[in-house]
């Protein structure tokens, strides 16, 4: 049985969302040369049916669609022959470190993992399991039953903390993740500062649990955030050891992700964009997102909000906060091209936005006919594949093209492009920066298609 791509792994909806994955990703430590952005002349028929007074995207072009195998040799010669490879490593053997997470990549314990050993630059691969149907066998790995667990050389080790100290001494060649020379104070605050990360996660975890009154939930949350920005000022600089960023920022960075984006959607309580309440938080943030390893963990907001109602069984939005869960839904996802354009790793961010669609198109197509119940016989195939192909290339070369054959089913080719962006989960299915460019192009398209004059 071929591996699932992302489109059928990931659906929210899918049946077959519990397969487990092959181990192989897409790097994110390509360095690319940015050739000049190839394009044909405009084609004049769209000058005729819309002026450029109206035009509020840009103009569409006109190409020969690329089939799948010169799509596959664009990216051949673009990315040479490391399209896929395990997380920093060519090889299985080159990745030491074996990380037992869920098939979904949701959990934030995982993810913190996953963040230290790409700063250090460790290979490493995911060995993925069904959480709500565990396999006997792990038992006898870890008897707790939870995740992560990682098999470092061999050696088992269990709970993340653990996990993260057992790297740290474990690889000292590689880039330390701690201040050197530290004072009895600091040593002090560290501890203080691994306590605070389990009290904020715990205080968040119990409140969507509703292990107590909304009001007392509240209540600790907001003492418990008071705690965290008193924290980040001991220091001067950003991080909690002030300019140095450490260990113990990576130790927050996904649960704090989580709580900004939940807490916001399902409580209507903001943890950044306060008007000043939390100033070293939202400095910490902002000083988190600048740093580029970081940006090839995170998750999205979408995937988050997503992802609780299956952890949680009373994930619902309260009253008070359905009209900013509206906005939110709104905003999420809509990413302008003139955004994605603003990405320093632009060019890169799009090959492997591209070539997850070209590799895994087969998967994806037969899901797309599962989605939008279409007759893999059925000639509306022919659309899904050109769609898809369409996009591959425009993200290859910077530039959208459509085809008449897509404009004369325009409602199905709409839907395709919107089942496409509703499905992706960052980082499973794709890197932050990749899954930005891809669902600024979707967008891209979209916009062509609506700006189109009925027939």
């Amino acid at each position: 049985m071929s591996a699932p791509c992302f489109f059928v792994c990931s659906s929210y909806h899918c049946k077959n969302r519990r397969i487990k994955h092959k181990n192989i990703f897409l790097t994110g430590r390509n360095i690319f040369c940015n050739p000049s952005c190839t394009t044909d002349e405009i084609f004049c028929k769209w000058k005729k049916r819309r002026s450029s007074a109206t035009l509020k995207v840009p103009p569409l072009y006109l190409a020969s669609i690329p089939t799948w195998n010169e799509l596959e040799n664009k990216l051949s010669q673009l990315l040479g022959n490391n399209i896929y490879r395990y997380r920093l490593g060519e090889k299985q053997e080159d990745c030491r470190v074996v990380i037992f997470t869920d098939e979904n990549l949701w959990c934030p314990f995982t993810k913190r993992i996953c963040f230290q050993l790409e700063e250090k630059g460790i290979p490493y691969r995911f060995w993925y399991l069904n959480m709500f149907k565990l396999a006997p066998w792990y038992k006898d790995i870890n008897p707790r039953c939870q995740i992560p667990t990682a098999i470092v050389d061999g050696e088992i080790v269990v709970d993340s903390p653990v996990i993260m100290k057992y790297i740290e001494d474990k690889f000292p060649g590689t880039k330390p993740l701690m201040p050197k020379n530290m004072t009895r104070k600091m040593k002090e605050d560290l501890y203080d500062f691994e306590r605070l990360e389990r009290r904020i996660s715990n205080t968040w975890l119990l409140w969507f649990k509703k292990f107590f009154s909304e009001e007392q939930s509240l209540d600790s949350f907001y003492f418990t955030l008071d705690r965290v920005e008193e924290a980040l000022r001991i220091y001067p600089g950003p991080f909690f050891f002030g300019e140095e960023f450490s260990l113990v920022d990576i130790l927050y960075a996904p649960f704090m992700d989580a709580i900004a984006a939940t807490a916001l959607y399902y409580k209507g309580i903001p943890v950044r964009k306060t008007g000043g309440l939390f100033p070293a938080v939202e400095e910490w943030f902002d000083a988190l997102s600048r740093r580029p390893v970081y940006q090839n963990i995170r998750s999205d907001e979408m995937t988050i909000i997503r992802a609780l109602p299956y952890q949680f069984d009373h994930a619902e939005v309260l009253p008070q906060a359905k009209r900013i869960a509206q906005r939110m839904e709104l905003e999420m996802r809509n990413i302008d091209i003139s955004q994605a354009k603003n990405d320093p790793f632009e060019f890169q961010s799009r090959l492997l936005a591209s070539s997850k669609l070209v590799f895994e198109r087969t998967s994806m197509l037969e899901k797309l006919c599962e989605s939008l119940s279409i007759s893999p016989q059925s000639t509306e195939l022919t659309n899904l594949d050109i769609v898809l192909r369409l996009l591959s290339n425009a993200l290859i070369e910077g530039c959208v093209s459509m085809q008449d054959v897509v404009l004369h089913n325009m409602s199905l080719t709409s839907r395709c492009l919107n089942v496409l962006k509703d499905v992706i989960q960052v980082p499973k299915d794709l890197r932050y920066p990749a899954f930005r460019q891809l669902v600024a192009y979707l967008n891209l398209m979209m916009n062509n298609i609506n700006t189109q004059p009925k027939a």
